[in-house]
């Protein structure tokens, strides 16, 4: 990220409008509030974006894999990513082509399961398709992203369950 460095301004004159050539002053702004707008403050607000964009970088995992063309997809079709996750807790988002996919949770209709035990760790994911015979042939390579997010436990960000290779 390219951060603009803020100076605070000075004064110099003050505002006026010109009216048929004629220059009339103007009442100042008043302003109500306990942040100041500073080059200070805004130069904090750009480290601390900075910041937390790394963290979020840091502790999320992104993996792609690619699914050559020509392979048949089946109900239960199943990947192996190289990271792990723990099941159940929500932590994975898949995309198909840069499509979000849907997690298959209970009786509720989706695209993915994930294969394990409810907290314990995995590293596959198996597919699930509605159609007449449940499977199909890939025509193009595809593009299959997996984002492993951070999870927070007991809503203390201090506690964060991280992943393994």
């Amino acid at each position: 990220m390219d951060k603009i460095p803020f100076e605070d301004g000075e004064k110099t004159q003050d505002a006026y409008v010109t009216l048929s050539g004629q220059n009339y002053p103007v009442t100042d702004a008043v302003y109500q509030g306990t942040t100041p707008l500073s080059a200070y403050n805004l130069n904090q607000m750009q480290d601390n974006i900075e910041e937390a964009i790394d963290n979020i970088n840091l502790n999320n995992t992104v993996e792609n894999k690619t699914i050559s063309s020509g392979t048949t997809i089946s109900d239960g079709y199943q990947i192996t990513l190289t990271n792990s996750y723990i099941v159940g807790d929500n932590s994975l988002e898949v995309y198909w082509n840069g499509v979000l996919l849907k997690k298959i949770t209970g009786s509720e209709d989706g695209h993915y399961k994930e294969v394990g035990t409810a907290g314990s760790s995995s590293n596959k994911i198996q597919f699930y398709r509605t159609s007449d015979d449940g499977s199909y042939t890939l025509t193009e390579n595809v593009i299959l992203t997996v984002i492993i997010r951070k999870v927070y436990k007991g809503g203390n960000e201090n506690e964060i369950t991280r992943r393994s290779k």
